[in-house]
Order: structure tokens, then sequence, then C-alpha cells
């Protein structure tokens, strides 16, 4: 059986989904940034200061709902089964990683229409640090 025929385990899905989607948010700010270097935007000027703060809000109340749902994610046992831990708490894993790049995408279409960098350094930036924190050895470390 080859390895693209073996069947998929938890062990090895959700590792790899981490890295996509980490691998998806820093994607997404490089052409974002391409674009944005070979297009003219010109927002208006209140639209800055708005977004920042819608931006920011959503960060920090991202953050809070990531802090809450992982307290209820429960440390793998010594000797307890990877895969069964794996399906118990694949749900509230899968979601806090949502939530990370849910703001980072936000943030880095913040950045895009405004040019802020308060946005890319700050929102994008910290968004992706908690996912990369978040990584799968890290949770089930507890």
């Amino acid at each position: 059986m080859s390895r693209i025929d073996a069947p998929s385990t938890p062990e090895r899905v959700f590792p790899t989904l981490h890295r996509i989607l980490v691998f998806g948010v820093a994607l997404t700010v490089v052409v974002l940034g391409v674009v944005r270097t070979t297009v003219s935007l010109d927002p208006p000027a209140d639209l800055t200061p708005l977004l920042r703060l819608a931006a920011l809000a959503l960060l920090v109340g991202g953050y809070v709902m990531m802090r809450v749902v992982r307290a209820r994610i429960t440390p793998l046992g010594a000797g307890a089964d990877r895969r069964s831990w794996w399906v118990q708490e694949s749900g509230k894993i899968v979601l806090v990683w949502a939530i990370a790049e849910g703001i980072a995408m936000t943030g880095a279409i913040c950045w895009f229409l405004t040019g802020d960098l308060v946005m890319l350094i700050g929102v994008v930036g910290a968004a992706l640090a908690v996912l990369v924190m978040n990584r799968p050895g890290r949770l089930m470390e507890g």
C-alpha cells in the first residue's frame, strides 16, 4: 500500500490541517502584499481608524474565545489512546484554529484595504502567532 493509499488517521490529518492553515494565512498575506503594490488603493481617511478598531476588537474577543475553548480541551493522559483523544477533542481544536485563522485573514484584508501596518503587524502577526502556538503537539500537552 502506497503512502497515498494509506488510511487517514487523526494523528496525521490534524497536524497536516494545522500546517495548511498556517501556510494559507502566510500565502494570503504575501499575495495581498503583491497585489497591493500593483494596485493603487485610496481608502477614505475615516476608514482606517474604524477598521483598526474593529480588527483589534475582533482580535481581543477572538483571543478570549480561544482561551475559553482551549481550557475545555483535555490534555492527552499518559498511556491514553491518541486516536481516541483526537476524535474526542477534534471539534474544539479545529474551532481554536478557525478563530485564529479568521482573525488573521480579517486583519490581512483590512491591511490590504488600508495599508495600515497596525493591521499587518498587530492583528495578522498576533493571530498567526496564536495559531502557531496552538500546534497539535502543544494542545496534546495541555
